[in-house]
């Protein structure tokens, strides 16, 4: 064996004991590579494997990378060169390490590869933890002036908006009051239709502004007496139930985390949207029910309605979003849009499935515990 190979040799059970692991391949023209018994450790592959060369346990997207440096090392000899990838460890997982490689010409003209590899898991732990730090406070940022342009939108719906369209309907309304007599039929047809348009318009956007509102502020969360908000959600209804006669029926709603406010408004829009979502000559059947495990509660609201396609599940969620014409249904395509908003300020979502039967079946899922506020009734 050549002196420089005895040398390095060497090298590798000096290394033996420490949290460096060292390689060797003598000729880069044959596959012979030999290992210290820390890199066999290190990189989690039993003593009794025959080793290979490290390179070719580097990941598939940092391999084109290595590549590169691994010739540039070949191409200057005596120059050490570090390079970082993950590689694949005996255990089956890739685990960031770093090599510091330097090219061995040997004795009868051979090129050969010497280097040290030692483990950087832990910097990249820290280093991936810092960027998702990082980017949670971008993130943050990003909600903050999010949450800043809803209120100012709020506050130009509120006012900026809704001052010209008052305006439009107190002339319109004028013009018809006092000029009634002057005008023919198809005049007060015309009349008749920038009124309803006006308060149509109106409607949308006292909608959207109550849209815009939700989710702005934390909300407050507390206990809340589900079985309490669904009475009152009801008696709200009464004459939409009488003159439907439509049947609701819940099970014992148990005791939830929710803000009251918002639970009140979710309730109003799924138990209305059941009722308003009939098919005709169809008497409403409404079930509301509550299960609860170790972390979440979800409550379900199910109808025997007209239901919704499975291809618009998510659809109907968005803002203005509507399956059907004002003509067939009204509304303004917001209801649900609001109830996503809700359930998501309480760390929670909303999803529907469609009944075998046609109907639907809502569902709002929340924590149960971890998020309401120290003392909370």
């Amino acid at each position: 064996m050549p002196n420089s190979q005895n040398r390095d040799r060497r090298y590798l059970l000096a290394v033996e004991g420490t949290q460096v692991g060292v390689f060797e391949r003598p000729d880069m023209q044959s596959d012979e590579v030999f290992w210290s018994n820390s890199l066999f450790d290190l990189l989690h592959y039993s003593r009794e494997e025959t080793p290979t060369p490290p390179f070719a346990l580097v990941r598939w997207d940092y391999r084109k990378k290595v590549e590169t440096l691994r010739r540039s090392i070949l191409r200057n000899p005596g120059k050490a060169v570090q390079i970082q990838a993950p590689m694949l460890c005996g255990d089956g997982r890739y685990r960031w390490f770093s090599a510091n490689c330097i090219a061995n010409p040997g004795e009868n003209g051979s090129m050969g590869l010497l280097g040290s590899i030692f483990s950087i898991e832990e910097v990249k732990e820290v280093e991936q933890l810092r960027a998702k730090e990082r980017q949670l406070e971008a993130a943050v940022d990003s909600l903050t002036a999010a949450n800043a342009d809803l209120e100012r939108f709020a506050h130009m719906a509120s006012h900026d908006l809704q001052e010209p369209l008052r305006m439009v309907t107190a002339f319109m309304s004028l013009l018809k009051s006092d000029y009634a007599d002057s005008l023919d039929d198809r005049a007060r047809q015309y009349i008749a239709f920038a009124c309803d348009g006006a308060e149509r318009m109106q409607t949308m956007i006292d909608d959207l502004l109550l849209y815009a509102k939700v989710g702005i502020d934390a909300p407050e969360l507390q206990n809340v007496n589900l079985q309490q908000i669904s009475d009152d959600t009801c008696a709200l209804l009464d004459e939409t139930i009488q003159n439907t006669g439509a049947e609701i029926r819940t099970s014992s709603l148990p005791v939830v985390l929710a803000d009251p406010t918002g639970l009140k408004s979710l309730m109003l829009n799924l138990i209305g949207n059941a009722i308003k979502y009939t098919r005709n000559g169809t008497k409403p059947e409404i079930s509301i029910g509550c299960d609860m495990n170790a972390e979440t509660w979800t409550l379900t609201v199910s109808d025997n309605g007209i239901g919704i396609p499975d291809s618009k599940r998510n659809d109907i969620f968005q803002p203005f979003f509507r399956l059907h014409g004002p003509s067939d249904y009204p509304g303004n395509g917001v209801g649900l849009a609001m109830c996503k908003r809700i359930a998501e300020s309480w760390h929670g979502s909303i999803s529907v499935q469609q009944k075998d039967d046609g109907g639907s079946i809502f569902s709002v899922t929340a924590p149960r515990y971890g998020i309401a506020p120290k003392g909370a009734a």
